[in-house]
């Protein structure tokens, strides 16, 4: 599991430009407007991952009424991800896992989409085997669990 610091290296070391737009900018919204510039003009791979990182900007700062809580929830990612780059935040207020999430959302910009399986590959993957219930595939099943449990 990496830490607050191990995660805050590597957006520094592997995410270099989105760490100096962060240094670069005086404030919150100054960083959003840096990342909207960038996503425009940036090297990006991922078109998806730059319109979810887009709506993460366009929503910052909107307040939404959580259901599950029944509460107004302010949402402010982008923001958070300022202070804690700019390190305005202290390593324990908010969990790595947002960190590691948002890491990995920055990451994908530059890695070109995975190409889903169309329809017929999914069928023809589906006709092998209609259901996990087959004798075959249980016996399948059976012996590889064996395998691994004499590992």
């Amino acid at each position: 599991m990496l830490s607050t610091h191990g995660i805050k290296t590597l957006f520094e070391t592997r995410l270099t430009q989105l760490t100096s737009l962060a240094s670069e900018s005086q404030d919150e919204t100054a960083f959003k407007n840096k990342l909207n510039d960038y996503l425009l003009s940036g090297p990006i791979y991922n078109p998806t991952a730059a319109r979810q990182i887009k709506r993460l900007i366009d929503n910052d700062g909107k307040t939404i009424y959580e259901a599950s809580t029944e509460q107004e929830i302010k949402i402010e990612t982008i923001s958070l991800l300022w202070k804690f780059l700019t390190n305005r935040i202290i390593n324990e207020e908010i969990s790595v896992d947002l960190w590691i999430d948002l890491y990995h959302q920055f990451d994908r910009l530059h890695h070109e989409e995975e190409e889903l399986p169309d329809e017929k590959q999914v069928q023809q993957w589906m006709k092998r085997w209609p259901s996990g219930l087959n004798e075959d595939v249980r016996g399948i099943r059976r012996q590889n669990k064996e395998r691994i449990i004499s590992l």
